[in-house]
């Protein structure tokens, strides 16, 4: 190779362009700087040290490596990836890449890098299995053009070429490379050009009107150039060679052209090479241009100046500018986010999404009726509903199917997923939709939308049925307080009767005495006092038929008067008692407590007295109890063998656990609190299936379910018996899951905050839990805990025992009381 460069530089050379091989490219650019013959180097590697010497006679326009590297992590942090593959063919590539080795996440750990060497011509399909298997969706591809066309093809039908597949292309080649096989497959292919392709094919329609009719034709407007546009370097040298013209012209209008001096291989530069040099090098640094790569401007180092590059995704119309990216102020995204929106919504609309989702009520259940339903139409609950209105705003279609194994999605010990998880994770769904909890662990491995429903862990348990004995009205006061109250009540009725007795006596004492009535005849009256007198007032009068009952009070004491009966010569026998007595004065006590009235009433001071006080004493005796009784009976209502978290843990009587696999039986594993990990290990041995297992086993005792609080809202409202224990443990919420990558969570996020916001979402709630079936619902003030039902109070049963106690006697009294009026015995009084 040295004797061709030495042949060329002999023959008297301005300048060297080239070569673009790296091979080659080192040893011209040696012999150039050992003789001081201007080089424009066009290799894309680093070209050496001697590029940072001022006095250097290399020249470069070509991106450094450290600026494509810099280029492309500044697209790769504009996607937001998190963690990335490297697939490269040359191991010194790794060298230029070294900028995305290390990379740092927002919390400051590296983003992990995979990387995997595809040496040349080696079958790329083994490589892309390992990619594919796993689960890798982000890309970056360091290619040559020629081999990224064929890697891309192979990736197509493996099928990583998806809308959740991500690559990154380093080459400045990709406008070259037939992507027509991949615009409709929805894959973010983004790269970067140098090329202006404007510039490129307004230079092409001006030749050929400059050639037009004088019959040369050139070859790079033939058919082959048509078809394949312009390679980037082949316009970086296009762009070097005018730079160069440009020199040499300014050198020549100045008069410092001179001819090139002689150059002898084996001999040393002369100063003449050394000052020709110097003019040229410094003429091509002081020019600036427009060309086909950009704005080409030269530092005094002789690299290029402020490079400008453009960024470039692969849309269903081609590749298209999305931003421009330069040295000095980096990666400028020219598209807003609502242009993206919209591109992906026309990509969505009329793409039949595949949707799993899992049984349970009233998220998703399983519609009742009389005929075969399929598809779609076999699912009804909130989440049904939801994806039909989310599917009527954004305008796709979806094939609903169940998870096959019936779980919501949990990691096992060797990091692999279940349940939605694994079909989301696996790409066998678009979407999974359902009570499927946002955890971390779920949003490192998919990609969730914004909560459409925020709930938290809490404890379902049966209301605690308790059986009153028939003295529970008595529970409000305390023994000595009722001891204390009989006393009282025995005290007063002894000195009342005594009083009044002391109080008659003095006035007219009590005595018997009998008179004569004239036309009088005693007989039996069926009143309801008993025996009374029926004759006639004044004999020789006027008729005038009376009825003398006993019971008539005298006015000055507390006595009565009742007659006795007549005897054989037609006198009547009449006796006056005191009203008071012993059995009076406690009834009419025990009725002031009670609150009711009394024939029997206090007529002399010193009785109203006593009267008086005891109800003073009674009104607050009532009072008091009715405060009581209000509190004590709000207290047992609220009266539960467990109140908070903290009681359930302590005790041992009562088992608890959750569902097998889902996001509270992770809160609870994973958990550091002291309470939870106690309650793990209790619990383990407890776990169910299904929220309806755990029901079930709420409905039979002596079993607490941890659940989320939304299920636990819709269950009680249709179970009586059962009701939510204590707080919320946690705050999470429900969400739609995307396979990661997924280029529509956006959209769904945006649909389901505007579905929260036009309060449709509020509406499906309240049908589903609240609005649905309400003969169904449990009222508002029914069960066991209603405030003041008789049950609490032991009435129905203290009312059978009032009927066998009073009504009983009662009837078979006056079933004596017939017999005696029967036999004509006139001596007992009633």
């Amino acid at each position: 190779m040295g004797t061709p460069v030495c042949g060329l530089l002999e023959q008297g050379m301005l300048a060297v362009l080239g070569p673009r091989l790296p091979e080659t490219a080192s040893l011209v650019r040696s012999a150039c700087f050992r003789h001081r013959v201007p080089h424009v180097y066009l290799h894309r590697e680093d070209f050496g040290g001697d590029r940072v010497a001022p006095d250097s006679v290399s020249l470069t326009l070509t991106p450094s490596p450290e600026e494509l590297t810099r280029a492309v992590r500044d697209l790769v942090e504009a996607l937001r990836w998190t963690h990335f593959t490297i697939v490269y063919e040359r191991p010194e590539a790794l060298v230029r890449l070294r900028g995305l080795l290390h990379m740092p996440l927002p919390g400051g750990q590296p983003v992990p890098v995979s990387l995997r060497l595809l040496l040349n011509n080696a079958d790329p399909r083994p490589l892309l299995r390992e990619i594919s298997k796993a689960g890798e969706n982000n890309i970056v591809l360091d290619l040559t053009a020629q081999r990224l066309a064929d890697v891309l093809k192979h990736a197509q039908k493996i099928g990583i070429i998806t809308e959740y597949h991500n690559y990154v292309v380093t080459t400045l080649d990709l406008h070259t490379v037939d992507l027509s096989a991949f615009q409709n497959s929805g894959t973010n292919l983004s790269g970067f050009e140098l090329l202006n392709k404007e510039l490129w094919q307004h230079d092409i329609r001006s030749v050929r009107e400059a050639y037009a009719g004088t019959g040369v034709y050139p070859v790079f407007l033939g058919q082959r150039a048509r078809r394949k546009p312009i390679t980037t370097d082949a316009a970086v040298a296009q762009d070097a060679l005018e730079l160069l013209v440009r020199a040499v012209q300014s050198l020549a209008r100045s008069g410092n052209l001179s001819r090139p001096p002689n150059v002898r291989c084996r001999g040393g530069h002369s100063s003449e090479a050394w000052q020709h040099s110097k003019n040229l090098v410094g003429a091509v640094k002081q020019r600036s241009f427009s060309g086909l790569t950009g704005a080409v401007w030269l530092d005094p180092m002789g690299r290029r100046h402020n490079l400008s590059l453009h960024a470039v995704q692969l849309k269903r119309s081609g590749l298209t500018s999305v931003g421009t990216w330069s040295a000095s102020t980096g990666l400028h995204i020219t598209r807003t986010e609502r242009m993206f929106q919209e591109e992906i919504l026309n990509t969505l609309k009329n793409k039949t999404l595949r949707i799993t989702t899992i049984l349970n009520a009233p998220y998703m259940m399983l519609k009742k009726s009389a005929h075969k339903l399929e598809g779609n139409d076999r699912f009804e609950g909130f989440c049904a509903d939801l994806l039909r209105e989310m599917a009527l705003l954004l305008g796709f279609r979806y094939h609903l199917r169940l998870v096959r194994d019936g779980a919501h999605g949990n990691r096992d010990s060797r990091g692999r997923w279940n349940g939605m998880m694994r079909e989301l994770v696996d790409r066998e769904a678009d979407m999974a939709i359902g009570d499927l909890t946002i955890t971390l662990a779920r949003e490192q491995a998919v990609d969730f939308t914004m909560p459409f429903m925020t709930l938290g862990v809490s404890i379902l348990y049966r209301k605690p049925q308790q059986e009153h004995s028939l003295l529970f009205f008595l529970s409000p006061l305390s023994v000595d307080v009722w001891l204390c109250v009989a006393a009282a009540h025995l005290i007063v009725s002894l000195l009342l009767s005594c009083v009044a007795r002391v109080e008659t006596a003095q006035r007219s004492g009590c005595r018997s005495s009998a008179r004569r009535c004239c036309c009088c005849s005693c007989q039996d009256s069926p009143t309801t006092s008993g025996v009374a007198c029926v004759g006639r007032t004044g004999c020789g009068r006027a008729q005038l038929d009376v009825i003398m009952v006993g019971g008539a009070s005298d006015v000055l004491g507390h006595c009565e008067e009742r007659i006795l009966g007549c005897s054989e010569k037609g006198e009547e026998t009449r006796v006056k008692e005191c009203q008071f007595t012993v059995l009076n004065s406690l009834w009419f006590t025990i009725s002031s407590i009670m609150q009711q009235g009394c024939e029997t009433l206090p007529r002399s001071a010193s009785t109203r007295i006593i009267a008086a006080t005891w109800w003073l004493f009674s009104f607050v005796l009532v009072s008091s109890y009715t405060a009581n009784l209000a509190s004590f009976l709000t207290r047992e209502r609220l009266r539960s063998p467990i109140e908070t978290v903290e009681d359930l843990a302590k005790q041992s009587e009562i088992r608890y656990g959750c569902v097998r696999s889902g996001s509270t039986h992770a809160f609870f594993k994973e958990s550091k609190h002291e309470t939870y990990e106690r309650m793990w290990h209790a619990m383990r041995e407890d776990l169910v299936g299904t929220n309806a297992e755990g029901v079930a086993r709420v409905e039979g005792g002596g079993y607490a379910f941890l659940m989320e609080s939304t299920s636990i809202e819709y269950v009680v409202q249709r179970r009586c018996q059962l009701t939510q224990i204590g707080g919320l443990l946690d705050s999470k919420g429900y969400g739609v899951a995307t396979p990661p990558g997924s280029p529509y969570r956006s959209l769904l996020s945006s649909t389901i905050l505007r579905l929260q916001e036009n309060g449709v979402l509020q509406m499906l709630k309240d049908r589903w839990w609240r609005v649905r079936d309400p003969a169904k619902r449990c009222p508002e003030d029914a069960g066991p805990e209603s405030p003041g039902s008789a049950s609490e109070l032991g009435l129905p049963k203290r009312a059978r025992r009032a009927a066998e106690d009073s009504v009983l006697p009662r009837c078979a009294r006056r079933y004596g009381s017939r017999n005696r009026l029967t036999t004509g015995n006139h001596e007992e009084s009633c």
